[in-house]
């Protein structure tokens, strides 16, 4: 066997080998606390009271994905913990929500404001979520994937508002990187979410949140 095939397959192998998520709501608490992040953190039950407010937002979508929304949030993800790290020095929107599952953590969804934010704070939120990648998911993203990815999806949006991106996605950026998606997306230059999953379900519109991208029943 050629020895550059070779390398290939054994680079290959080692990506399949790795687990598909490998991270705790310990982990990431621990991550924030060592880079020093502030933040503060609020849990929520994904409970009865939290699918009634869930329907209430999903009633201008396709009747159809919120019924599989909210059937899925019943069924598979009844009773999962929804951790959000807020960061605590700005008053603008830049949070990591965390989807917990049986004490694993199968999603992770960053939102973070661009050019009204200061440029120090943005940069390094990229590096936190870069950080935490490569604790979910290890081996399955290059250092520097999540400012690539901001950046990409910025591009992406005002592309679509100059007319040379087509279709019903402005700032569209998916990848599957063996198993692991993850889905870059934007309405306006501003805005970015980026969210990251070990579950099966094909990615829907982005501009709903990661509920809807994300949420299938089986």
């Amino acid at each position: 066997m050629p020895q550059k095939l070779f390398a290939i397959l054994l680079g290959l192998a080692a990506l399949l080998a790795a687990p598909l998520s490998a991270l705790t709501v310990a982990e990431l608490t621990a991550i924030h606390e060592t880079r020093n992040e502030p933040y503060e953190l609020n849990s929520i039950v994904m409970d009865d009271e939290w699918r009634r407010a869930v329907a209430a937002d999903l009633r201008f979508i396709d009747p159809s994905v919120a019924q599989e929304v909210l059937a899925a949030a019943a069924s598979r993800f009844d009773a999962a913990n929804i951790h959000i790290y807020q960061q605590a020095d700005t008053s603008l929107v830049s949070h990591i929500v965390a989807l917990e599952v049986e004490g694993e953590i199968v999603l992770l969804s960053w939102h973070s404001t661009a050019f009204f934010e200061i440029p120090e704070l943005v940069e390094r939120r990229i590096d936190l979520l870069d950080d935490v990648l490569q604790a979910f998911a290890p081996q399955r993203f290059q250092d520097g994937w999540a400012g690539q990815t901001f950046a990409a999806t910025i591009e992406n949006v005002h592309a679509w508002a100059d007319g040379a991106r087509d279709g019903p996605y402005p700032g569209w950026t998916y990848e599957d990187q063996a198993g692991v998606q993850s889905l870059g997306s934007s309405v306006i230059p501003d805005w970015v979410e980026i969210t990251v999953t070990s579950l099966s379900c094909e990615p829907r519109y982005p501009s709903q949140g990661w509920a809807v991208q994300f949420f299938c029943v089986d």
